[in-house]
């Protein structure tokens, strides 16, 4: 647990909001393997954007 709250803290969430995080990309990775870590992060960062604001992967 010390670990998740140290990678909230850098990440600027909550110690709650980081686990519901984790457990998001691990929900995702089960169901899509062949997705990377850093595309399933980038689903997830597209995913809390508004309709207003526009997101580019990359």
């Amino acid at each position: 647990m010390a670990g998740t709250k140290r990678i909230a803290k850098g990440a600027d969430r909550s110690g709650p909001s980081q686990i519901e995080y984790q457990i998001q990309i691990a929900l995702i990775a089960e169901q899509n393997p062949d997705l990377s870590l850093k595309w399933i992060q980038e689903l997830i960062k597209a995913k809390g954007e508004t309709a207003e604001q526009k997101y580019t992967f990359g």
